[in-house]
C-alpha cells in the first residue's frame, strides 16, 4: 500500500501545496496512492501516536510505501523525525520525503543517515535564522542556534540517532 501523508500545524496554513506535490511525485513515478492522511490544525510537538501518524504507523507493513511533502511534516524535533524513520526502515517501510528528495528504505547506508541527519538539522537552523534563533512550539525544538546545531552534529549525536 502507498500512503499520502499531509500536516498543517494551524488552520491558517493550508496544506493544498503538500498534497499537490505528494501526489505530483506519485504520478511522475508511476506510483497510485490508496489513501491520503490530512491532518489539520495538529502541531508537529504533538507525538505521533497522539495523531492519526500514529494510526497510520501501525498500519503499515513491510513493503508499504509513506510519502510526506518533507521530514518535518513528521514531527517537529529532530529526535522524534528520526525515530519515526527507525521504525520505518526497521520494518521494511519506504519513507520518501518530496521537497526533501529522500527515498529511506531498510538499506539505507550509514552516509545516507549522516547526509539526512545534516539535512534536517539545515533545515532547522534556516527556521532558527528565520525566526532571530529561537525555535519553539510549532516550529522546532525549543532554543536552536547556530552553534547548537554545529555541536549536533558531532559523532557522538549521530550515534546516539542511530540508535533511536
Amino acid at each position: 500500500m502507498i500512503y499520502g501523508y499531509v500536516r498543517v500545524s494551524t488552520g491558517k496554513q493550508d496544506g493544498q501545496n503538500q498534497l499537490d506535490g505528494v501526489k505530483k511525485y506519485a504520478n511522475e513515478h508511476g506510483l497510485k496512492i490508496d489513501e491520503i492522511i490530512d491532518e489539520e490544525g495538529i502541531s508537529g510537538t504533538v507525538e505521533p501516536e497522539k495523531r492519526e501518524l500514529g494510526n497510520l504507523l501501525k498500519k503499515l507493513k513491510k513493503g508499504d510505501t509513506l510519502i510526506a511533502g518533507e521530514l518535518s511534516r513528521l514531527g517537529r524535533s529532530i529526535f522524534m523525525i528520526f525515530s519515526i524513520l527507525d521504525y520505518c526502515t526497521k520494518n521494511g517501510i519506504t519513507v520518501i520525503t518530496v521537497k526533501d528528495n529522500y527515498v529511506l528504505k531498510d538499506d539505507i547506508a550509514e552516509k545516507d543517515w549522516e547526509s539526512v541527519l545534516k539535512g534536517a538539522m539545515d533545515k532547522m537552523y534556516e527556521k532558527a535564522y528565520e525566526l532571530k534563533g529561537a525555535v519553539s512550539g510549532e516550529h522546532g525544538v525549543g532554543y536552536a542556534k547556530k552553534e547548537y546545531l554545529q555541536k549536533s552534529l558531532d559523532k557522538e549525536s549521530i550515534e546516539i540517532m542511530r540508535g533511536i
